[in-house]
């Protein structure tokens, strides 16, 4: 018996749009190789001064949906937080920080809560992570 993939409702995800891929087919059904993109992130990020490497994957009125590759010991510094997002991490290890009250480490397989609060990400070994930011339609764009 196979499993049978239904997309959700267009109107649920702001009409995301794949911002590119290598597989057309896939793009234009809305699948994505998160697999691929963590690995092209992670190389980015060993080639990049800095350590980071991102993909963006999606990006509609709703929701952007980012791959992070960092380089071990490098990071995001402290920065902002969206209205609403989530940390998955893909392989790797990172802890993340708000302040110096809280902090979560992120193992591949688990996902985490972005705080509300200002807050930074930490490579504690090489490692890429899925960014889901739900984003505020009302919102003007140059915020």
């Amino acid at each position: 018996m196979t499993e049978e993939h239904v997309a959700p409702p267009a109107h649920t995800l702001g009409d995301l749009v794949p911002v590119s891929s290598r597989h057309h087919d896939a793009a234009s059904a809305g699948i994505v190789n998160v697999g691929e993109a963590a690995r092209e992130a992670i190389e980015a990020a060993r080639a990049a001064r800095h350590g980071r490497g991102t993909r963006v994957l999606w990006t509609g009125a709703y929701q952007r949906l980012v791959v992070v590759g960092l380089a071990q010991g490098a990071q995001l510094a402290e920065h902002a937080s969206p209205a609403a997002a989530s940390l998955q991490v893909l392989s790797g290890t990172v802890r993340v920080y708000a302040g110096q009250e809280a902090e979560w480490v992120v193992r591949a397989g688990e996902v985490v809560a972005i705080p509300p609060e200002r807050h930074g990400v930490d490579a504690v070994t090489e490692s890429a992570f899925l960014l889901t930011v739900s984003l505020d339609p009302n919102k003007p764009k140059d915020d």
